[in-house]
């Protein structure tokens, strides 16, 4: 793909994550220019995070990194371009970003994948996120000569698309191979299973030659010699590729056969699709689509050409390379304009010649031969948002302050706060990314479980399945502060086994946070179920996966201690791997927790004795949990609470050792729980030997 030498790429909307390419640039209503080396060739944007693909087949990146979908090998977020360096030797042709993971092609043939994998998405075969480029070998050209490799010989990838957490390539034979989350038949294999491999669309075999295919946020579409086919959940559900047929009387009165279709381009947002039809544009679906479950004629003052579209909003090309915005612009991604019900010429691009459009979540980004001009804008007068901006500026600086080493926990009222009304408003500030609107939300009648200040429901949001964790209307104001802590937490936390945070909704009565949903629930729940068979070689397994969770939260740069470290507090997703829940008590090593936080049949005897909570204090209870995996049978179940704490102190109290119990796990319970927290391993040790007691149960098959 090549652009002319000096071409400009500029940005504007939602810039909070950085996205759009300037330090300290939350919202911009007029374009921002985005300054690297060398030429770009391509433009790509995901919901918070922005690609640029150079003349020199390199890639830089900028924005929302909290899956490491930036893929510079960490998940925090960068306002200024960056190049991925562990893809520089390598010559890329194409980059492609989803929601919250992106794919790029190399001109070898190669397919590389990075980012959020909760679903598989990333179609290497798991559900482990990546922050680094990470090569798909089943899909790169048999060429390189990879193992499992999908493709005929001679065979590559030529084009792919990533929605919401599904992805689709083309090949140069012909084919759609698909993969990720398959709950609202977005993977058009009509199946609701999440797929973790490509997997090749068979339906759409014998219909022509493939132009084009796109993903949105839980539906997906492929431009098939001029018809268009749709699957997923747009409107309506399309279980399977579906051809969309255009309505017949509107087409005789612009003079087109209704048999006729040259479908030029398609967009897809969340529940719309917008689409170019013999030199028209249609739109069906939510918001952008009227609400309409067939596709209806928008009148467009100049004829389209491309389409891209944003959560609510879209950018359309047009024959004379001009831009116009469709949609809502609330945080300021149709530029000046702030909202159009119908195609409206951009004023900033008058006197540009555009080559590409880009549409993020709540952001644009436009390559451009001619930079674009610039209107002054007073957020005062013109942007009905201007009090959320100032709320991200209160919240930025916040955080500046929360990372001087002087901050302490005691020296700010901002976590102290015990008005339940001001604590609600707080919330707003801590997490304004984050926010989910509750209306989106689909609550399951029956709680499926219930913590110290909510009750957790299975539910759905925007497709997916997920836990909804709503706060007691009753609650007090410490749990709102726990409420608080466990957001704050989990914002900053990324690992395959804790539970994944996807938002929170912060308005009164609703408040909530949005986890992942573990099929299997708790752990405790599990040990309990005897119908469910626990070799030891899940056992093994199970612990090492709390281990590397552990692990993970005690080598933050602050070492993040859990301080409630328990079997209810593990939960197993529908593949049985533990992810680690429950963070409303979780602080950071730098406060020097003394409080005797936790629950004391898991508690640590120093911890009990009001003494300083260490790392250690977690592997006391992680030996507890050891076993509970064993002997599947809650601990101290005879004896009270405060029993078991005045039993420990006083008279060392244990669990009695498992008789049958391989001797590697009684051992390093032992430790674990060892009464001197200086003779505990750490957790990097447990790790080391639960790998080696794992390979040995495999080497002798022992279950």
């Amino acid at each position: 793909m090549s652009s002319p030498k000096n071409c400009v790429c500029s940005s504007f909307g939602y810039g909070h994550y950085g996205q759009l390419g300037q330090p300290c640039q939350t919202f911009s209503l007029s374009p921002i220019i985005i300054s690297i080396p060398e030429p770009i060739t391509q433009i790509s944007a995901g919901d918070g995070h922005t690609i640029l693909l150079t003349e020199s087949q390199k890639l830089y990146t900028f924005g929302k990194n909290t899956f490491g979908q930036l893929g510079l090998g960490h998940s925090f977020p960068i306002s200024s371009p960056s190049l991925v360096s562990c893809l520089q030797l390598k010559k890329i042709e194409s980059v492609y970003c989803g929601s919250e993971h992106t794919l790029a092609l190399t001109n070898e043939g190669e397919i590389y994948s990075w980012g959020l994998n909760i679903k598989g998405q990333l179609g290497l075969g798991d559900t482990n996120s990546r922050n680094t480029p990470t090569l798909i070998e089943s899909i790169s050209s048999r060429q390189i000569q990879y193992q499992g490799i999908l493709l005929e010989k001679g065979e590559r990838v030529v084009q792919a698309a990533c929605g919401g957490l599904h992805t689709l390539v083309l090949t140069d034979k012909n084919k759609i191979l698909s993969c990720g989350h398959g709950n609202n038949y977005a993977l058009g294999l009509g199946v609701t299973e999440n797929v973790m491999k490509f997997t090749y669309i068979k339906s759409l075999e014998g219909l022509g030659k493939i132009d084009k295919i796109k993903a949105g946020l839980s539906h997906s579409a492929a431009i098939i010699q001029g018809y268009l086919y749709i699957w997923g959940k747009a409107k309506l559900l399309y279980p399977e590729p579906t051809q969309i047929i255009f309505n017949t009387q509107q087409q005789e009165l612009d003079g087109n056969s209704p048999t006729n279709y040259t479908v030029e381009d398609v967009g897809l947002g969340l529940n719309y699709t917008l689409c170019i039809n013999k030199g028209n544009l249609y739109a069906w679906g939510e918001g952008i689509g009227k609400n309409s479950k067939d596709p209806i004629r928008i009148l467009c003052e100049k004829n389209p050409k491309l389409i891209s579209c944003g959560t609510k909003h879209a950018v359309i090309l047009s024959t004379d390379n001009k831009i116009l915005v469709l949609g809502t612009g609330e945080y300021g991604q149709c530029g000046e304009v702030k909202e159009s019900l119908i195609p409206t010429s951009l004023r900033n691009y008058d006197k540009s010649q555009v080559i590409q459009i880009a549409c993020g979540g709540y952001h644009t980004v436009i390559l451009s031969q001619n930079t674009p001009k610039t209107i002054s804008c007073s957020l005062a007068d013109n942007c009905a948002h201007s009090l959320e901006i100032q709320k991200l500026k209160l919240y930025i600086e916040e955080m500046k302050k929360k990372s001087r080493p002087e901050h302490k926990r005691g020296s700010s009222n901002y976590y102290l706060e015990k008005d339940p009304v001001k604590l609600a408003k707080n919330t707003k500030e801590i997490i304004p990314c984050f926010e989910i609107d509750y209306s989106e939300l689909a609550l399951d009648p029956e709680p499926i479980g219930r913590g110290g200040y909510g009750i957790v429901f299975k539910g759905k949001w925007r497709g997916t399945t997920v836990a909804i964790k709503k706060m007691k209307p009753e609650a007090s104001a410490d749990r709102y502060n726990d409420f608080i802590q466990e957001c704050q937490t989990m914002l900053t936390i990324r690992h395959p086994n804790i539970i994944l945070f996807m938002g929170a909704c912060t308005i009164q009565p609703n408040i909530c946070l949005i986890l992942e949903y573990c099929g299997n629930g708790s752990l405790w729940d599990i040990l309990r179920n005897h119908s469910t068979p626990l070799p030891w070689y899940l056992r093994c397994k199970i612990s090492l996966d709390i281990a590397k969770g552990v692990n993970y939260l005690h080598n933050f740069p602050v070492p993040v201690l859990h301080l409630d470290l328990k079997s209810l507090n593990i939960l197993l997703d529908d593949s049985m791997n533990a992810k680690i829940a429950d963070f409303g008590w979780t602080r950071s090593k730098a406060e020097l927790m003394t409080n005797k936080i936790g629950t004391y049949q898991w508690m640590a005897p120093e911890v009990i004795q009001g003494e300083e909570y260490t790392e250690k204090a977690d592997v006391y209870s992680f030996g507890i949990i050891l076993w509970e995996i064993a002997t599947r049978k809650p601990p101290f179940r005879d004896l009270t609470g405060i029993q078991v704490s005045q039993e420990v102190v006083k008279n060392d109290l244990r669990p009695p050792v498992p008789k049958r119990c391989p001797d590697p796990f009684i051992k390093l319970m032992q430790k674990c729980w060892d009464r001197n927290p200086e003779a505990r391993p750490d957790f990097q040790m447990i790790i080391g030997e639960l790998e080696n007691f794992l390979k040995f149960l495999e080497r002798s098959s022992v279950s």
